[in-house]
């Protein structure tokens, strides 16, 4: 069942964002998704530099080295956006749930199940494929959204 465990942080991040910072469900899922596909991706292409596939990961300590390596990529990206002020400044009340665009909820429920179908699958192809696929559509509807052009 540890093909699970990814799953479970996503829903937990997605209600610590609703409860603590308080942004709507689907927003905080969404952006929790959203984040976790990129995280996804990358550390994937990180594991195919570095190891060809998971199955060619032998220890613990590579486990370590992808995660860190993973972490520094992710956190140079991010001030990269950040110094070109690149991320979203809409306003999340505006946004509350009212029958949300069908289609971003249908994609989050599809995202959860083909989630752990892929977790326990174990091939990378298919997660890049997946989470690039999900991670690059969410940002795409969120650009829409934050300039106006989806009500």
């Amino acid at each position: 069942m540890s093909f699970l465990v990814p799953l479970i942080v996503v829903i937990i991040f997605a209600l610590f964002l609703t409860i603590r910072v308080r942004i709507p469900i689907v927003w905080a899922t969404i952006a929790t998704v959203m984040g976790y596909g990129f995280y996804v991706v990358l550390q994937s292409v990180v594991i195919w530099i570095l190891f060809g596939s998971v199955a060619n990961v032998d220890s613990q300590s590579d486990g370590y080295a992808i995660q860190t390596v993973t972490s520094i990529l992710t956190i140079l990206i991010g001030n990269f956006l950040y110094r070109l002020g690149k991320g979203f400044s809409f306003d999340f009340d505006r946004l509350r749930f009212k029958f949300e665009d069908a289609t971003v909820v249908v994609v989050l429920v599809l995202f959860f199940a083909f989630t752990s179908i892929l977790f326990f699958k174990n091939e990378i192809w298919i997660n890049v494929l997946f989470f690039a696929l999900i991670a690059g559509y969410l940002a795409y509807y969120a650009l829409k959204k934050e300039n106006g052009e989806i009500d």
